[in-house]
């Protein structure tokens, strides 16, 4: 006989563990499943470190995300006690009329992110490593800093476990039913059902949501 879930989150990486945790933190009745272990090496969390910065010169509405982001990594870490983030700043070149240099600043002028413009000469003295071709623009953006990936990843399963949220390890999805009704997921140790379902399977998602 299945039991039933509140939410279902199908892949435990980077957003998978997160969301577990703050759908956890909301009181749900949550389950999460993952087809490896806890910070595997074959997802797209793997490694130690990942960059993180306010100044997303990508596109500006990103960046009430970010901000966001950077006060829930701070929680996590209170709420832990573990070092997740290191803020080491993050030195940005390229041509002024590129969309590069032209991005950060739009994130300076709309949302107050902090940014400094230096000289070429004196970025080459900060950070001897680097040489700056003639006529880039450089910025440095000093809340710029790198997460300890799967650490973060760890510390969401951990904390969602301790609010009451179930975790299940290297199991497989074998058949995926949605209908108006209900989902039905049939592992190959296991049958749930779940009010809604949340996938983040990363380089799997294909093969789940072919089901």
């Amino acid at each position: 006989m299945a039991h039933h879930v509140d939410y279902l989150v199908l892949g435990l990486g980077g957003m998978g563990s997160s969301a577990l945790y703050h759908l956890a933190k909301r009181g749900l009745n949550v389950l999460g499943i993952e087809q490896f272990g806890v910070a595997h090496d074959r997802g797209s969390s793997h490694g130690e470190t990942r960059i993180i910065r306010k100044a997303y010169f990508e596109h500006p509405n990103y960046i009430p995300l970010l901000q966001r982001a950077y006060e829930l990594w701070h929680d996590l870490e209170q709420l832990s006690g573990r070092t997740l983030f290191n803020r080491c700043g993050l030195m940005v070149a390229g041509p002024p009329d590129g969309a590069v240099i032209r991005g950060v600043h739009l994130a300076e002028e709309l949302y107050g992110v902090a940014v400094e413009s230096i000289s070429a000469v004196d970025a080459v003295e900060r950070f001897p490593g680097f040489r700056i071709p003639d006529g880039f623009e450089v910025t440095y953006e000093p809340e710029a800093g790198f997460l300890h990936v799967e650490k973060c990843v760890q510390t969401h399963l951990e904390q969602a476990q301790e609010l009451g949220a179930s975790v299940c390890l290297n199991e497989q999805i074998r058949e995926v039913n949605i209908n108006h009704e209900s989902i039905e997921i049939k592992t190959d140790q296991q049958r749930v059902t779940a009010s809604s379902l949340i996938v983040t399977t990363g380089a799997w998602s294909s093969r789940c949501l072919s089901e």
